[in-house]
């Protein structure tokens, strides 16, 4: 299963200033809803490229066509030698979505540009383009955050709804929180013909039809459990008030009847004055969510040649992962590829819950 990578290399203008193929090493690391992370090590440049120049890598499974891999800025370069008495350029670079981690929510608090209400798709794509995108130029904020060659992809008013506020806040960790509570993800792709013209979009993850289990060789040492030691069952909900006046909440979940010891009683506050039945009901809710029996698959994803990275299946697809008569549904959340000098690959692949943070 032979792997070639090729690496381009252009100015932040677009023009192509560098063609690298005598590669010593290529570290790539994918995150769902997180900045990719790019180390690239060459012998020598003929020169030295200049800060936020965009960093194209392509890679190529035998017998198929070349796809981009992963696409970053230079942010950090290192020129040196070794030990041996070689020279070695090293490229740290940091991917696309880091256009969204270099802008911050710079609006007054209570305010149309940091309250938010809708669903989860709608809220981000606002505070992106409020802060980041054509519409980060307005009187109220700090300072004109417009990003250059920076657009952004229809709303679709995907995911669940949102509602929040987000102020004086790095934007990347605001979205991101969006995001994980409305079960979407999203990224900086380039667009159009020119390198350096640039798309935010939120997209969801691509379902495959494709069963991962031992059976066919593509995981190793899984490992299954449930968690039961600190479960609860039974929450109330302490409104306000003072004695029998008190008001509170009980919410019972359906696992309280797995024994008939199994009714596990927790008390929680709801810190909102004169909150609402509803608001309590919620707080109960999240309480018994995060209480409740936890069930926990892991496993290594193996490459076979029926299974491969970037052919079958590729960062942030949802698979079906089966042990023993189990399934579990899980999405690739993290994606770590090493290439050394003799252009020998690993792969390591990381999965989780649908919905869990991070993915």
């Amino acid at each position: 299963m032979a792997t070639i990578y090729q690496v381009f290399v252009y100015s932040p203008s677009g023009t192509r200033t560098h063609i690298l193929s005598d590669i010593r090493g290529i570290e790539i690391t994918h995150k769902i809803n997180d900045v990719d992370e790019i180390i690239l090590r060459v012998p020598a440049l003929t020169s030295t490229p200049v800060v936020d120049s965009i960093v194209e890598i392509y890679r190529r499974l035998d017998g198929l066509e070349w796809y981009k891999e992963a696409v970053g800025f230079l942010r950090t370069f290192q020129d040196e030698f070794t030990e041996g008495g070689r020279r070695l350029v090293t490229l740290y670079c940091r991917g696309l979505l880091d256009l969204i981690h270099r802008r911050s929510i710079l609006y007054p608090s209570v305010s149309a540009y940091t309250l938010k209400s809708g669903p989860g798709e709608t809220v981000i794509l606002e505070y992106v383009n409020e802060n980041a995108g054509p519409g980060a130029s307005a009187a109220t904020r700090k300072r004109d955050g417009v990003t250059y060659n920076l657009t952004l992809a229809p709303d679709n008013a995907r995911g669940t709804t949102w509602t929040g506020e987000k102020v004086w806040i790095n934007l990347l960790d605001a979205i991101r929180d969006v995001a994980l509570g409305s079960g979407l993800i999203f990224r900086v792709v380039q667009t159009g013909s020119a390198v350096n013209q640039f798309l935010f979009e939120v997209y969801e993850s691509e379902e495959l039809d494709l069963v991962f289990s031992t059976t066919y060789g593509n995981i190793a040492m899984p490992v299954y459990s449930i968690q039961r030691a600190d479960e609860s069952t039974v929450v109330t909900v302490l409104g306000d008030g003072e004695g029998t006046a008190r008001r509170t909440l009980t919410v019972e979940h359906s696992s309280s009847l797995d024994s008939p010891w199994n009714d596990i009683e927790s008390l929680t506050d709801v810190h909102a004055k004169e909150a609402t039945l509803s608001e309590m009901q919620t707080k109960a809710d999240g309480y018994l969510k995060g209480s409740i029996a936890e069930e926990d698959f892991s496993c290594k994803v193996v490459q076979v040649p029926t299974f491969r990275y970037g052919e079958e299946y590729h960062f942030t697809d949802t698979l079906l992962v089966q042990f023993l008569g189990r399934s579990f549904q899980r999405r690739i959340n993290r994606v770590y590829l090493n290439i050394d000098a003799e252009n020998a690959e690993r792969i390591d692949i990381e999965l989780t819950q649908v919905g869990e943070a991070g993915s």
